[in-house]
């Protein structure tokens, strides 16, 4: 009878130090991928070049080519990138890119991406520029990383900058 009652403690008890075991061998894991996240600074992304592609009825797309400064130690392979362009704070565009792309370690890469714009958007941004040469812009989204991972799918950024808006409008 005895016998029988330590072979259920001990049938009970098992799992718990397997489930103890596996988290004990895990937490080392899931602590040394949030020091490398921890330490990943976010990159430096601005506006390289911008051409209108086309202008619609109610839309307007241009061709943007963002430049991506990795100031990190290590290299960042995105998937992908998306983002919304303001220009004197004022919504312009947004657009997705799924153009794979490697950042080496303190270098930097050009990404080519297609943003859109409604024909609202475009009125607005013609009244606020229709006297200027300068103009600041603001571009913010989110980097997508390669993999997929669940603890960072992506690096936010968020960049501010001057661009000449004389010869914006014109078409490529």
């Amino acid at each position: 009878m005895w016998h029988q009652g330590a072979k259920d403690i001990m049938s009970e008890i098992k799992p718990r130090i397997l489930v103890f075991a596996f988290l004990v061998i895990l937490l080392p894991v899931f602590s040394a991928c949030a020091g490398i996240i921890k330490h990943l600074e976010s990159p430096t992304i601005q506006i390289a070049d911008i051409k209108v592609k086309e202008i619609k009825a109610l839309e307007a797309s241009f061709n943007v080519q963002l430049r991506v400064i990795n100031p990190n130690d290590i290299s960042i392979i995105a998937r992908g990138i998306n983002c919304d362009v303001e220009i004197d704070n004022i919504h312009l565009a947004t657009g997705v890119s799924g153009t794979a792309i490697e950042i080496p370690a303190f270098g930097t890469a050009t990404v080519p991406i297609e943003v859109y714009s409604s024909a609202f958007d475009i009125v607005k941004t013609i009244i606020a520029l229709s006297n200027k040469e300068v103009s600041k812009y603001r571009i913010k989204g989110k980097l997508r990383l390669e993999g997929g991972s669940f603890i960072l799918p992506g690096i936010p950024f968020e960049t501010e900058g001057e661009i000449n808006v004389k010869g914006l409008m014109e078409k490529q």
